[in-house]
């Protein structure tokens, strides 16, 4: 037997449990993004047999929450461009006189010819060429076809285009998000398109490395490094935090329990009652997901949340110092955060 290690990537640091061949634990804190450009994935398995590596990551959470995602073109049918800006008109402050409009993910629109009926019928053809002069420029591509669920031809052909001429990653609504509904599924795509390269490219090294990987997903559930995906990933980190509350209350017989979990940039809330509470569509960082999830709050306020002044108020977040610099009191140039406050305020 091999070692067993198991990873928690957040934006500032990395904690490692691992179990060595005689069953010896050990524990360790890296940071998440070093000076001198290591990976800590791979810095955690180092000159040892793993047989078993296992990784819950903020990654996706946190570049959900900062906006630092990847540039992503929504390809849609023709007419529906501004479907997810006008969205279901929802108002969560109904009485707020300044209505601030959320921020879409995608980074352009363009629209195509093609349109399929609500019972599958194809009622125009897709515009081939249409969708490759609309991808010029992109390398990361979400396709919102309307009706796809039902009719998923023209979003296939559309993959295969795109793939052809050089387009690095093609999101498919009906793949990500098979159901009606083009609002939340449109969402859901363009969070996946957005959010998937940063998170593959953030364990590909690590899985190619060893040969058994395995990424815990929102949901509570584990999948294969090959298979982890951005609109399963947004609570990746904090889900593992909801699988240990349940054991902790297993260990002290307690009831009910409420978890809080602060990182480095986001702080995560969850309640057990006996059971994992999952919901099935949710609103996260201002997005709409339609994907299994353990039911967690996240808000951008951890102790790297990066403190600001603007229009003569404090604000906190969703910027974070990250590792590197990090908060000020770290010494390395860091800006002031959240940390720095607690230590003035003589909590630290």
């Amino acid at each position: 037997m091999g070692w067993r290690i198991f990873l928690d990537r957040g934006g500032t640091f990395t904690d490692v449990v691992a179990e060595d061949e005689h069953g010896v634990r050990h524990v360790a804190k890296l940071l998440s993004a070093p000076r001198d450009g290591s990976d800590p994935l791979l810095s955690a398995t180092a000159d040892r047999q793993v047989d078993e590596l296992r990784i819950g990551t903020t990654v996706a959470t946190n570049a959900l929450l900062e906006r630092t995602g990847e540039r992503v073109l929504l390809l849609t049918t023709r007419g529906f461009g501004d479907l997810l800006e006008i969205a279901s008109q929802d108002r969560p402050e109904i009485f707020a006189l300044c209505i601030e409009k959320r921020q879409l993910l995608h980074a352009a629109v363009a629209e195509v010819d093609e349109r399929v009926l609500v019972d599958g019928s194809v009622e125009r053809a897709l515009d081939e060429d249409a969708v490759v002069r609309a991808a010029e420029g992109f390398d990361h591509v979400a396709v919102l076809f309307l009706h796809s669920w039902s009719h998923p031809a023209h979003e296939l052909l559309a993959e295969r285009l795109l793939t052809d001429a050089g387009v690095a990653h093609v999101t498919l609504s009906h793949r990500v998000a098979p159901q009606i509904g083009a609002v939340a599924r449109g969402d859901t795509t363009t969070a996946d398109a957005y959010l998937t390269p940063l998170l593959r490219a953030s364990v590909s090294r690590a899985a190619a490395a060893h040969r058994r990987v395995l990424c815990m997903q929102s949901s509570g559930g584990l999948t294969s490094a090959e298979h982890f995906s951005g609109k399963d990933a947004i609570l990746s980190g904090p889900a593992g935090g909801v699988v240990a509350c349940r054991q902790v209350a297993r260990l002290t017989g307690v009831a009910k329990m409420i978890g809080l979990d602060m990182g480095g940039t986001s702080t995560d809330v969850c309640r057990y009652d006996g059971s994992f509470e999952r919901v099935y569509e949710s609103i996260t960082a201002g997005v709409r997901l339609r994907t299994p999830m353990l039911n967690i709050v996240t808000v951008a306020a951890g102790g790297g949340s990066v403190l600001a002044e603007r229009d003569g108020r404090y604000e906190v977040g969703p910027a974070s110092a990250g590792a590197d610099p990090g908060p000020a009191c770290y010494g390395r140039g860091g800006p002031a955060t959240v940390t720095d406050a607690n230590l003035v305020l003589g909590r630290l």
